[in-house]
């Protein structure tokens, strides 16, 4: 319950920027030159994201946990994968819906580099 609880919370914060983001996109007085803003940052943060993803501290004890154990690791990799491309996915998904087309210009590879 506690999880489901967190999950619905995040959900919450994340539909609330998305939101804004749309927002802010609609009512600019210049809309190229917000989209050029936003995209300039979009450009970063995911370069840092793509840091952040590959980071063996993180990487490595996620794909022992998902595989089940050490013995495992090359199990719990390709779900770790699967996760990769779900963020990436859920992340142009949510761009789109602000109306920032990320997907001609995003930074993230489209598959994980391991």
């Amino acid at each position: 319950e506690i999880y489901r609880l967190c999950m619905q919370d995040e959900a919450r914060h994340v539909s609330y920027g998305t939101m804004h983001l749309k927002y802010f996109l609609e009512n600019h007085p210049d809309r190229a030159a917000a989209e050029a803003e936003l995209h300039a940052v979009a450009d970063i943060a995911e370069r840092s994201f793509t840091g952040f993803l590959v980071n063996p501290y993180l990487v490595e004890p996620l794909a022992v946990l998902a595989g089940g154990g050490i013995k495992h690791i090359d199990k719990g990799m390709d779900a770790v994968k699967i996760v990769w491309g779900r963020i990436c996915e859920e992340y142009l998904n949510r761009c789109d819906l602000a109306g920032l087309d990320r997907r001609s210009r995003i930074k993230l590879p489209a598959e994980p580099p391991y």
